[in-house]
């Protein structure tokens, strides 16, 4: 389910676009919303989520320790999906999903704090990264046996914006329209 890619199905069929062909040429919400169509951005970050959500929420009702990897493979599905040759997303919207299938104070502390990151700078790297590394921070704190997914989920995310990190220190990040 990770590997749906969602964001480069609906600029397709509803934008008419293909999505590897604008800005970055990444397939997450980010990217979609910089073609200007809002609305199959925010399709983009619900269907994104939602495979984040879904799976792991399933295979919680059936073990304990199963949804861990349930949750790290299906973000990297989203990051290197076989339908794309394995260019994907950065992987911020299917955490979201994730977390909220472990936490629900987790997922509204991501939406929230992002929200205001990106109020406050005006950059989606720096929102999504502070919003992954906050409820991060929060779900490890309450339930420190999910240190291991956690980590693993960070360290992805972190090396898919390795172009924006360097981005944002020469100051050369783009800003987004909110």
């Amino acid at each position: 389910m990770g590997s749906l890619p969602f964001g480069y199905l609906f600029s397709k069929y509803v934008s008419k676009i293909d999505i590897r062909e604008i800005g970055s040429g990444n397939i997450g919400t980010t990217n979609v919303l910089r073609t200007g169509n809002k609305l199959t951005a925010l399709l983009t970050l619900f269907f994104d989520a939602l495979k984040g959500f879904t799976p792991v929420w399933i295979s919680l009702q059936f073990s304990s320790v199963l949804f861990i990897y349930v949750g790290i493979f299906a973000l990297l599905g989203h990051m290197y999906p076989i339908w794309l040759k394995f260019k994907g997303g950065k992987g911020v919207a299917t955490f979201l999903g994730v977390i909220f299938a472990i936490s629900i104070n987790s997922g509204f502390l991501f939406i929230l704090s992002w929200i205001i990151i990106a109020l406050i700078y005006r950059k989606s790297s720096i929102s999504s990264l502070s919003a992954t590394l906050l409820s991060s921070l929060y779900i490890i704190f309450y339930n420190p046996n999910l240190t291991f997914l956690i980590i693993i989920m960070l360290g992805f995310i972190i090396i898919k914006h390795k172009e924006n990190l360097i981005r944002i220190y020469k100051n050369t990040e783009p800003n987004i329209k909110i």
